[in-house]
């Protein structure tokens, strides 16, 4: 048999959760939420207000990530993963060279090689490169001849362009 006065005692103290119903001690009520929620209710809450703070949409595509998966990129904007991915591989089919894929920055080093090459890569194919570039130690590995204009070391073996541009100037034996 109960005491009234427990059961009169328990009610002064329990009061009802505001979402689930579950009687909540004055003790164990959290004061951030009005004393009116249990701990399961309140850690839900916070849990949820953590992620509407945290996600933001994705700069390219607008999908809502939370941080863990999203990167910053080379311009400094955040972006969800499938799409840095994708700009990463642009990136690289834009600054990288065709045969062995290394970053080449400068210009003077680049090779653009003929159309019917051109066609067969998978970016310009795709629209997303207009043209792709071979670096200049492909080229030559690929051509076996040096990079850049002939310039023979004696005046007998120079090329006619050369040997014109030399009588024009007045300088050598041409």
């Amino acid at each position: 048999m109960e005491c009234s006065w427990s059961v009169g005692l328990m009610e002064d103290f329990a009061k009802p959760c505001a979402d689930c119903g579950a009687p909540v001690a004055e003790l164990s009520a959290y004061l951030g939420y009005g004393g009116s929620l249990c701990s399961s209710c309140t850690a839900i809450r916070i849990r949820s207000e953590e992620e509407a703070r945290d996600s933001v949409a994705c700069a390219r595509c607008g999908r809502v990530t939370r941080q863990w998966t999203r990167e910053t990129w080379r311009n400094g904007v955040e972006y969800c993963v499938e799409c840095l991915k994708e700009l990463e591989a642009v990136w690289r089919a834009e600054n990288c060279c065709m045969a062995c894929g290394a970053p080449v920055e400068d210009w003077g080093a680049r090779v653009f090689p003929p159309e019917r090459i051109q066609a067969r890569d998978e970016f310009v194919k795709a629209g997303k490169v207009a043209k792709r570039f071979v670096c200049r130690k492909c080229f030559e590995a690929m051509t076996r001849k040096k990079f850049g204009v002939f310039v023979a070391r004696s005046l007998n073996a120079r090329t006619p362009l050369l040997r014109r541009m030399s009588s024009l100037l007045g300088v050598g034996g041409g």
